[in-house]
């Protein structure tokens, strides 16, 4: 059943220890969290799916049985079809939120254990992007892509960001974790935050996840150098500061040998209007 709810107030909180956001090694970091949100959704699956937040679905289906991966629950299949090498595939869910600034999404994701990252070029797949305006990392006003490639049979996050037709490209972290691997079996636990820049000359910041690890983030230590800094590619858009559409998976330009369903279960998303800042 879904359940959207409006609060008032807020603010976001990260508690850091052993070092500090950024560093190498010794950091314990909490997950940041919008923890007074003006719009709270949560999904688990069940009943009547809400057409106010979710947008068209390719290849999904909604309130799924999740066959043989130990959960009792419902879910949203994703469903990808195989083909041949170089033959890409799609399964995608949108959604659509009120123009927002700050953004927490979360879910538990079941990687199946027949699931492969071919290294077909170009080999990336879509895990999950925000944008405004048109879609497209030049079209849109702003666009926060979070993809994979494939790393030795695995996938490796990277993000994909653009701005006022600006393209950023690919930026990953060097020797960073995968975020999934081939032949898992497993379920994860997936959160996505970002915050927009809140004027001309500052910047936002973004972070992946997974099973609560920090994987992937604009500010964290050892991400690949580019220019500008990927620390410096969340500016302030001038067509139009907002998220306003986003997805979640999505095209897989590595495609797959087989038919791969991925399951995604208790899905939350908490959004802001107005940004109150993170303590990083």
């Amino acid at each position: 059943m879904s359940n959207a709810l409006q609060n008032t107030g807020g603010s976001t909180i990260k508690a850091l220890t052993g070092g500090g956001y950024g560093s190498v090694a010794g950091a314990v970091l909490t997950r940041t969290q919008i923890v007074s949100p003006e719009f709270t959704f949560t999904d688990d699956f069940t009943g009547i799916k809400d057409t106010s937040f979710w947008g068209d679905g390719t290849w999904v289906t909604y309130g799924a049985d999740a066959t043989g991966s130990g959960y009792a629950g419902k879910v949203l299949s994703m469903r990808y079809q195989a083909g041949a090498s170089g033959v890409d595939s799609f399964s995608e869910q949108r959604f659509a939120l009120d123009d927002a600034v700050q953004v927490e999404m979360s879910y538990r994701v079941f990687i199946p254990a027949n699931y492969t990252h071919r290294n077909d070029a170009p080999g990336n797949n879509k895990i999950a992007a925000f944008w405004s305006g048109d879609i497209g990392i030049t079209a849109s006003n702003i666009s926060l892509y979070v993809e994979s490639q494939p790393n030795s049979g695995n996938t490796k996050p990277d993000l994909y960001l653009g701005q006022d037709g600006a393209n950023y490209g690919h930026t990953d972290r060097v020797g960073g974790a995968d975020i999934f691997l081939d032949s898992d079996g497993a379920w994860h636990d997936v959160a996505i935050y970002f915050e927009l820049s809140e004027q001309e000359g500052e910047y936002g910041m973004m972070e992946v996840w997974l099973d609560d690890v920090l994987i992937l983030g604009t500010h964290l230590a050892g991400m690949t150098v580019v220019s500008p800094p990927i620390a410096e590619q969340i500016g302030y858009s001038t067509r139009g500061n907002f998220i306003d559409q986003g997805y979640i998976f999505g095209w897989s330009n590595a495609g797959f040998l087989e038919a791969t369903t991925i399951y995604v279960a208790d899905f939350s998303m908490k959004t802001r209007s107005t940004s109150v800042g993170a303590t990083y």
